[in-house]
């Protein structure tokens, strides 16, 4: 009987209820309740309901207003940083949500502009924690990028999930609401990498099953350069050098617009630091961004396959910069990215043809759909070992042939600007062009038919003929 007794109350002392939560009133802030509850059983079982994460009354001297804002762990050493495990009853059922009172308050912000709800990135947040074998599962991630920033004047980035650490898991799981502020800083719905001290070739990040929503709006700054929005990144640690294994995003549905009623540009999945990463078996039908987006980290062996994109602007993006040159620092060549051994393979993807693809919508006008884009600045070292061995294959696909591979240009060193691609700017196709090869792709595109212009001498005669 005391046996019974004590797995009752161990069971019940993993609900955040007995620590101060309560679900469904704005007025009670969930987040410390929750992180109490993290600290002492590694385990928060919600139940369905909304807990708001942030509330009224924070002073800005509060020593704990960070555990009062934000769900987090990993920063205390005496806190066991691993194995820590956030379940819900499922997506729409349970609702992380940002609460409308965090708006404005810089000071509960990550370098004072991202409100970011949930981390797990060891002290000081540069990773230096290995807060491995984290599982979320059935939970609804709210951002409510709208009703922290109604106010102009403040706005602040609304973002997900920040982790460091190996073999992390998102599954089941539905984010939404999620948007950058008016400083510019990108919003990661989930960023999951690898420590400083995780072990090199470390199992990465599974993402599974997950739905992605639409953004919230972000109307305020149209000519802008706005900063974009990306909804999963994985993978290995940069500044560690560090690879990562396995990472699998699978079964998962992205969703959101760009250039109606908000002007960040989309990312779906990106990659970085991986060997062997899988992204397949994904749902992109619509969305009005880069499905698979690339830019940093050397990237061995990924597979792309079996992935529906239906209407989209553009399906894989890969991209080459010259970080140093950007920020000034050699530090940031860790940064360069490697694209090797790509292989694209049976998916199905409809491109939205001309002037359909917003990539900024707040700078650039819009454009032409494609299904594989690619740029390089000239400026970077051995260029010919950056693009290695891209192999599409086996792929429905329908899409313009001028579009289907697409050179946007990259940083031209003799004019110290960004060129346009050959034949309306000075970047040449080469090395790139020539690592990408094209294997038995069914492409059902059809030109439209051109519409033979009547002479004025027939616009005459049909004229008599109506009379």
């Amino acid at each position: 009987m005391t046996g019974f007794s004590f797995i009752q109350k161990e069971k019940y002392m993993s609900k955040p209820e007995q620590y101060g939560a309560k679900s469904n009133d704005i007025k009670v802030n969930s987040a410390y309740a929750i992180n109490k509850c993290i600290m002492e059983n590694n385990k928060c079982e919600l139940d369905e309901g909304t807990y708001y994460i942030g509330g009224e009354g924070i002073g800005e001297t509060d020593p704990e207003k960070v555990l009062k804002s934000g769900i987090l762990w990993g920063f205390n050493p005496k806190q066991n940083e691993s194995g820590v495990t956030i379940i819900g009853k499922g997506k729409g059922k349970t609702i992380l949500k940002l609460s409308k009172h965090l708006s404005g308050r810089k000071d509960l912000a990550v370098n004072g502009n991202q409100l970011i709800m949930v981390q797990a990135v060891g002290p000081g947040g540069d990773g230096r924690v290995d807060c491995k074998d984290i599982v979320f599962k059935g939970i609804t991630f709210d951002g409510n990028y709208d009703e922290i920033n109604e106010a102009k004047g403040n706005e602040l980035t609304t973002a997900g999930c920040t982790t460091f650490g190996s073999n992390t898991l998102y599954e089941d799981c539905e984010f939404k609401g999620f948007n950058v502020g008016k400083d510019n800083a990108t919003s990661f719905i989930i960023i999951s990498l690898l420590s400083k001290n995780s072990k090199d070739g470390s199992k990465g990040t599974s993402v599974r099953r997950c739905d992605f929503h639409s953004p919230g709006r972000n109307n305020r700054y149209p000519e802008y350069d706005t900063e974009q929005i990306v909804h999963v990144q994985v993978g290995g640690n940069l500044a560690g050098k560090i690879f990562a294994t396995g990472c699998t995003v699978e079964q998962c549905t992205f969703r959101g617009d760009a250039g109606k009623t908000q002007f960040s540009g989309l990312a779906g999945i990106s990659v970085a630091n991986t060997k062997g990463a899988l992204i397949r078996h994904n749902n992109f039908d619509g969305f009005e961004g880069m499905c698979y987006y690339v830019d940093t980290g050397k990237n061995i062996d990924t597979i792309v396959e079996q992935n529906s994109a239906i209407n989209v602007p553009c399906f894989i993006r890969l991209s080459a910069q010259n970080y140093v040159r950007q920020y000034g620092n050699e530090w940031w060549a860790v940064n360069y990215a490697y694209h090797h051994n790509l292989v694209v393979l049976n998916n199905n993807v409809v491109t939205t043809g001309k002037g359909t693809w917003k990539w900024k919508p707040g700078k650039y006008a819009a454009w032409d759909g494609v299904f594989l884009a690619y740029s390089m600045d000239r400026d970077l070292p051995d260029l010919s070992s950056i693009f290695k061995n891209i192999v599409i294959e086996e792929n429905n696909i329908n899409v313009s042939p001028d579009n289907l591979l697409k050179n946007l240009g990259g940083w031209w060193p003799m004019s110290r600007t960004y060129g346009n691609a050959v034949p309306y700017g000075p970047v040449p196709n080469e090395p790139v062009i020539n690592e990408i090869k094209l294997l038995n792709n069914t492409n059902a595109y059809k030109p439209e038919p051109v519409v033979k212009q009547k002479t004025v001498t027939e616009k005459i005669k049909n004229l008599f003929k109506c009379k």
